[in-house]
Parts: C-alpha cells; structure tokens; sequence
C-alpha cells in the first residue's frame, strides 16, 4: 500500500491527484551559452503572461488529509508528445484504489482520452472546463456558453465558498457527470464572467 493510500486509511478521507504543468525558465538564450541546454523551446508561462525560453514539464501531485506527496513528473516536447498524451500516461501510474480518488486539473486537461483514463482506474475528475466545449442538454448541441446564454439569475443557487458568493447553474455534460456554470454574486452574469466546471460525481453536493 502507497503512503498516500496509508494516509487515506488513516484519516478516511479522499486522495487527490493533482495534475498542471509548469516552465523552468533558462534566463540565458542557447545563442549566448557555452554549453547549450538540450530540449528547451518558447513554452506560454501563465505566471508572466508570455512564451518564456526554457523546459515545460507537467506534473502529478498526490494529496490525502494534510500530505502532499511528489509523484512524478514528465518533460513535454511538443514534437514528441502532447500534455494530454502526457497526463494520461502519469494518471495510469497511480495505482488503482478502494478509497475515493480524485483528479484535479484546470481547463487545459479534460479532454476526452483523460476522462476515459480516469474512468477505467475508477477515479472521479473535478476540473475546469473551456466555455466552448460542447454539451448536449436536453440531446441539444450547444456550446456551453451558448447554453449560459438562456440562463437566468433565478435558475442559479447561491452558494458562498471563502468569503465570495456565486450563482450557480448545472447541466448534464456525459453520462454520469455535471457541469457547474458558476458567477461571482457581486459581478453581472455575462459570458465573460463565468466559469465552468466538471466533475463526474454526480453524489456530490453543488457546494
């Protein structure tokens, strides 16, 4: 047994699997070093807001009560593979669990192949998701801010996470999964101010 699966028992409480991607930046062009550094290329650094020279690598992180375990990592070269190649490959590492696991990634990562890697280890994903992706509400199909669009401020709950209050709406997504549409109370309800989100557990409150 892994010493995150340890800790679950421990504690009874779900496992994490975190997935993102980072860039380590070589602040020195290839052009002006002596000893060139292989493998690096202009890769988007969300932090600063610009492609930046240097690795992208995508990371997996296991958490479970108050422990966060490293569990690994994989260097992406877009000539060689995709993140999404490369999430999938780290998601079949984490050995398959009796305790309640969860996948938490942004809206870069729930693409079709992840979910179904997911599914087929038994794991649950909660994530972001891009507002173009499509949905078919009542067999409909629409984008999901298409769907937004008909959505009104009495059709929402209001919940309240931290000190912030949002409205939020559901829908069906896939078999056996909920997309949240979620607004911030104390900004207009507008395409622009919404975020979306996915998780296939449907037994999960909305809050």
């Amino acid at each position: 047994m892994g010493e995150h699966q340890e800790e679950a028992k421990h504690t009874q409480e779900p496992i994490f699997v975190i997935i993102d991607d980072t860039v380590c930046r070589k602040t020195k062009p290839s052009s002006q070093a002596l000893s060139p550094m292989q493998g690096t290329d202009f890769h988007y650094s969300h932090t600063e807001g610009k492609s930046v020279w240097g690795h992208a690598v995508v990371q997996e992180f296991i958490r479970c009560g108050e422990k966060a375990f490293p569990y690994a990592f994989s260097r992406y070269e877009s000539e060689q593979n995709s993140k999404i190649d490369i999430a999938c490959e780290l998601l079949s590492m984490v050995p398959k669990s009796s305790f309640s696991t969860y996948v938490l990634m942004d809206t870069w990562y729930p693409a079709q192949s992840v979910l179904e890697t997911c599914a087929l280890s038994g794991f649950h994903v909660i994530s972001g998701i891009k507002t173009n992706r499509i949905i078919y509400p009542y067999g409909i199909r629409q984008s999901i801010k298409e769907f937004a669009s008909h959505i009104h401020k009495e059709d929402t709950d209001l919940v309240t996470v931290g000190h912030a209050s949002y409205h939020e709406g559901k829908l069906n997504f896939i078999e056996n999964a909920v997309v949240l549409l979620c607004w911030n109370a104390t900004q207009p309800m507008t395409l622009q101010t919404m975020r979306a989100f996915l998780s296939t557990d449907v037994s999960l409150s909305n809050e």
